[in-house]
């Protein structure tokens, strides 16, 4: 009885090493999402940056980058091939809400030992334009990656065990439309009156009679 209790702690800790082994040697690949602007107006064009992080080798990866189109309209997709070392990155046939960037060709498939890319950073740059009537608001811009849509090849087997972290963010749309400013009626602003012994002071102020903004600000001086 001893014994078989000795066997089957022994295989219980084979297997659990097993497990503990496998899941430290799970492939990663994390996606970050930055923004050039965060709060953006109608017309007005910014780009987002995609980088990848916590990448432990991929030979061929597609990332999806979702969008509303009623708000965000794709202008263009600019890749930096000096990271993956001349690798071929991709925007395949944008539509509408979706741009699908790629790095390296399904002909990886057949490669039996394609190069495996462990390197991280921009993976690509991607440029947008806030439509005209877009509404007030926040809209997201997300990557997002399934499991199947990385592989690594490996002695001509493929593998696509890939922990992936997709990523997000927010863009801040405002209703100002894009304008030329005109100047207003200069006011007096913070008015320090002058007394027997003290010079007064104001500062003359010019804003925009559109947006509000200050366009100048005059320091005066009232004699004593």
């Amino acid at each position: 009885m001893k014994r078989l209790l000795t066997v089957f702690f022994t295989l219980c800790l084979v297997v659990a090493l097993s497990l503990s082994v496998s899941a430290e040697s799970t492939n990663k690949l994390t996606y970050t999402v930055g923004a050039s602007a965060p709060t953006v107006s109608a017309n007005a064009e910014f780009t987002i940056t995609v980088k990848v992080s916590e990448n432990t080798g991929i030979c061929w990866a597609k990332a999806v980058v979702k969008y509303d189109s009623s708000v965000l309209t794709y202008v263009s997709t600019k890749t930096d091939t000096s990271v993956f070392s001349g690798a071929t990155i991709t925007a395949n046939n944008p539509r509408a809400g979706e741009v699908i960037v790629t790095l390296g060709g399904v002909s990886v498939l057949f490669n039996p030992n394609p190069t495996i890319y462990t390197q991280t950073g921009t993976f690509a740059v991607l440029t947008f334009k806030v439509n005209e009537n877009a509404k007030a608001g926040t809209t997201d811009i997300t990557v997002q990656t399934a499991k199947s849509d990385v592989v690594k090849i490996v002695d001509s087997v493929p593998e696509y065990n890939f922990e992936i972290k997709n990523a997000s963010t927010g863009i801040n749309v405002t209703d100002d439309k894009p304008h030329t400013c005109v100047p207003g009626t200069a006011t007096k602003e913070n008015e320090v009156p002058a007394t027997c012994t003290v010079d007064g002071s104001y500062d003359l102020v010019t804003s925009c009679t559109i947006c509000g903004k200050v366009m100048s600000s005059e320091k005066q001086t009232v004699a004593k």
